[in-house]
């Protein structure tokens, strides 16, 4: 879900409250004008949206904040800030070292307007399409708050299942060990959604076999499957 962050940080400026914005999605996903956020501090993922491994993030501090910051666990408790927070012994570094390849490549495909642009259209159809074939319908959240990459996507009713958490979770395991799937299944207000997410590397056929497999569970017992 996009939400207001600009207004979120002047509200907190007003009530003098520090402002920590955490953006694991938005590296990739979102422009990011730190001068315009003015938030205290920000934190993001590049494993999720910019093609760099898993584990490499990081966390941006204004200038303007000056009071001390420190790491809860680190191995250079009493050095600078990056020290404290990068190092921390049993660590493993290499996805940091991998990041300038990720970053070249994803300019590559033409940065964030070409890619955004690819994956917002794309998404939306793969959800069109999803909801057209199982007739449920999307996650009631304003348009301006979706994610470019991201819907969440009603199920079906399926039998055998309710909509609860543990619900979700058996399905996703079903899903994966019947149809080698790795789906993201959500209870959401007593209701099961699927979580869709879109890169430049999927196609159309990536969620009709998703689709179909649904269909497939709405068929039989599927906890006896």
């Amino acid at each position: 879900m996009e939400l207001p962050v600009t207004d979120i940080v002047q509200l907190c400026q007003k009530y003098n409250t520090i402002s920590v914005i955490e953006g694991g999605h938005c590296p990739g996903q979102f422009p990011l004008d730190f001068d315009k956020i003015e938030a205290d501090f920000f934190t993001g993922n590049f494993h999720k949206w910019m093609f760099a491994p898993w584990g490499c993030a990081f966390v941006w501090k204004n200038k303007k904040v000056t009071f001390p910051l420190r790491s809860l666990m680190s191995s250079s408790p009493a050095y600078d800030l990056v020290s404290q927070f990068c190092f921390q012994g049993t660590k493993d570094y290499s996805c940091y070292s991998s990041l300038p390849v990720a970053v070249e490549y994803f300019k590559s495909k033409g940065e964030i307007e070409r890619i955004s642009g690819y994956n917002t259209r794309f998404i939306q159809l793969a959800s069109d399409y999803l909801i057209s074939l199982w007739n449920t319908g999307k996650l009631e959240i304003p348009e301006s708050m979706e994610p470019p990459y991201l819907r969440m996507i009603r199920l079906p009713e399926i039998n055998g299942f309710g909509t609860s958490k543990e619900d979700a979770n058996s399905l996703m395991d079903i899903i994966f060990l019947n149809y080698h799937i790795d789906a993201c299944l959500k209870s959401v207000q007593n209701e099961l959604y699927a979580r869709l997410s879109a890169q430049i590397y999927n196609c159309l056929d990536d969620y009709k076999i998703f689709g179909e497999a649904i269909l497939l569970l709405m068929k039989t017992n599927s906890r006896l499957s």
